[in-house]
């Protein structure tokens, strides 16, 4: 049988050739991932300014109003959103307000799906609470890329004394969180750092800001288009299940800001409540779980949290190219939210932003 052993050699040889081959070409030749084949563009507000600043709990945005927010498909020119963003003297996005006499605040602490990235205003869930009850008035506390520690870090940094008791503080949170928490992506440069020491929480300074130059940045080009290669072949099975992996530190770091964001929220007389989204595209197995370990995390820690996953229709995300939600659904997930906590809705008509 040696003729089968002399043939699998040499299909595996040619097979190793061929990959050699093509991993040479794609070193030095770096291809681009079609799904990130996007231009953004924020403007610049009243005064000349540009979009971005930083804030002591994060990345953030200069006051002023910022039309004609863009992004577009580069290739096609097609444009997935053209909004307005108004941003306040305090930094954050602009919640208008419709309602009079009101009782209850809620409050939204979370990253570009609360802010409403790619969405105006009049769209986003803090607008929606008000829409559904004269009683709210609503505040946006999000922005792009944050995670669990800007929510935390700026909760720290208001003024408890300025802050309305009996206030609903709604954390928008799901297990891509945990790497931001960690400081892992490039974007949570300077971001506020939190670490655990002896299961304690501590804040450390600021993630590192990630910016490479000169050798650097040619040895990082290179890798990634190595890694462009991995991802377009067999491997991707590999590759994404190394990216989607969570480890036990990380997900610890991330439970532990999501309970001390529970706990100073009681502390200040106000009602904290987590909204959950399950990811199915992330794995526990690195941190010791089969399957998502947050929703036994909240129950044995009597956190209270809402379950606000949507489904995955065209009619809940902006583009396939950017699946930030629709007006539609931030509508649908504040008529979810409202029906948990026993609040009237029935102003909120959804159907009408298909």
């Amino acid at each position: 049988m040696s003729w089968i052993k002399n043939t699998s050699l040499l299909l595996i040889s040619l097979i190793i050739s061929f990959g050699c081959i093509e991993l040479i070409a794609r070193f030095y030749f770096s291809a681009e991932d079609p799904k990130d084949q996007v231009r953004q563009t924020y403007g610049l507000n009243e005064i000349g300014e540009r979009y971005g600043r930083g804030c002591a709990h994060g990345w953030c945005a200069k006051p002023g109003s910022y039309k004609n927010v863009t992004k577009k498909i580069k290739e096609t020119k097609e444009i997935i959103y053209s909004v307005q963003y108004t941003i306040g003297k305090n930094n954050l996005r602009v919640t208008p307000k419709i309602n009079n006499n009101v009782n209850i605040h809620m409050h939204y602490f979370g990253g570009s799906h609360v802010f409403g990235e790619g969405l105006n205003d009049n769209e986003t869930l803090s607008y929606f609470s008000q829409v559904a009850s004269i009683k709210v008035q609503s505040e946006n506390f999000g922005f792009h890329g944050h995670g669990v520690h800007n929510a935390l870090r700026l909760l720290q940094t208001l003024e408890a004394s300025e802050e309305p008791k009996g206030a609903i503080n709604l954390l928008l949170t799901g297990p891509y969180h945990a790497f931001r928490s960690a400081c892992i992506p490039t974007y949570t440069g300077n971001h506020p750092r939190f670490e655990m020491n002896d299961e304690k929480l501590y804040l450390k300074g600021k993630c590192e800001n990630k910016y490479y130059k000169g050798w650097v940045q040619h040895t990082k080009n290179r890798i990634d288009g190595i890694n462009s290669y991995i991802q377009s072949q067999i491997l991707t099975i590999i590759s994404n299940y190394l990216k989607s992996s969570l480890t036990s530190y990380q997900i610890d770091l991330y439970q532990n800001l999501i309970r001390e964001f529970y706990e100073l929220s009681l502390e200040r007389g106000q009602r904290p409540i987590v909204l959950y989204t399950v990811s199915p595209n992330r794995n526990f197995f690195t941190a010791g779980y089969i399957s998502d370990p947050m929703p036994d995390f909240f129950n044995n820690n009597g956190i209270n949290f809402i379950n606000v996953t949507q489904p995955k229709e065209p009619k809940f995300y902006l583009h396939e190219r950017d699946r930030h939600p629709t007006a539609f659904a931030n509508c649908e997930r504040v008529k979810l939210i409202f029906k948990n906590l026993e609040m009237e809705s029935a102003r909120l008509i959804c159907s009408q932003y298909l």
